[in-house]
């Protein structure tokens, strides 16, 4: 397998960075792994208060404990104005993702232009 596909593969499947430290980069692996797993602490942090905020309802009795309920409840669940935090995580997250895989297929060109010749 060329070092290109092998490193796409593990920045894609893996984790963003992944591919960068099988090429060796580590610098540009270890910002973009340090970037997204502070923006997936952020995600979880919110989606657990979130999730608190729900059952906490279904323990006093404001929401039923029926599947569509809580569902919608979920759904509609604020924690105190963190909407566009959550959004701007998860946007970091995609992002980090992306620019990991196509930095990735771009590095493992080379290399493979390079061990050609």
């Amino acid at each position: 397998m060329k070092p290109s596909t092998k490193a796409v593969l593990l920045s894609g499947l893996v984790f963003p960075g992944a591919g960068h430290f099988y090429l060796k980069k580590t610098l540009r692996g270890s910002i973009l792994s340090l970037c997204t797993l502070i923006a997936m602490s952020i995600v979880i942090q919110i989606s657990y208060a979130r999730a608190l905020s729900v059952v906490e309802k279904m323990s006093s009795g404001e929401v039923a404990y029926d599947a569509t309920a809580i569902s919608e409840m979920a759904a509609n669940t604020t924690a105190d104005g963190q909407e566009p935090t959550l959004q701007v995580a998860l946007l970091v997250v995609s992002s980090c993702w992306i620019i990991g895989i196509l930095d990735a297929w771009r590095l493992g060109r080379i290399r493979n232009r390079v061990l050609q010749t």
